[in-house]
C-alpha cells in the first residue's frame, strides 16, 4: 500500500507483479481510496466502491478477467501482473493491491508492487481524466 498527498495533479504509474494461490475463484485488482480500478481505456479511469461490485466473482470477470481453479488438489499458484497509469488531482491518495476470493483460501506471495509519480505543469494537457 502506497499512500500520498500532493498539491498538484500527478500520473501515477501502477505496476504490480506476483504468484496469487487460490483454491477455488480469485482475483487481484487495484484499489484507488478504498475504491477498486476497473477499467482504464480511453484515457479515463472507472473505480467503483468495493461493496457495488456484487456478491458474484462472476460479475466482476468480464471487466479484466481472473483465474478458476476447479481441480481435485488443495490449489494452484497462478502468474499475475498488472500495469496502469492513472491520473489523479490534487490531495490525498491510498493506492493498494486487493485479492477478492470465492474459495477459503488464497495467498499472495513474494509480490513487487511499484509505484512512478510524474508531474505535470498545471496548463499541460495530458489528455487523460481523473477517476470517476
Amino acid at each position: 500500500m502506497f499512500a500520498f498527498s500532493h498539491a498538484t495533479p500527478l500520473l501515477y504509474g501502477l505496476h504490480f507483479r506476483d504468484l496469487i494461490y487460490t483454491d477455488s475463484h480469485a482475483y487481484a485488482r487495484f484499489m484507488i481510496n478504498n475504491k477498486v480500478l476497473l477499467s482504464n481505456t480511453n484515457g479515463r479511469a472507472t473505480t467503483a466502491a468495493v461493496f457495488d461490485l456484487g456478491a458474484d466473482l462472476n460479475d466482476i470477470d468480464p471487466r479484466d478477467g481472473s483465474v478458476i481453479y476447479n481441480g481435485t488438489e488443495a490449489g494452484i499458484y497462478f502468474p499475475y501482473t498488472n500495469v496502469e497509469l492513472v491520473f489523479l488531482p490534487p490531495g490525498l491518495h491510498v493506492v493498494e493491491v486487493g485479492v477478492r476470493i470465492k474459495g477459503n483460501n488464497a495467498n499472495v506471495d513474494w509480490g513487487t508492487f511499484t509505484l512512478e509519480l510524474v508531474e505535470y505543469a498545471p496548463g499541460d494537457n495530458i489528455k487523460l481524466e481523473y477517476p470517476e
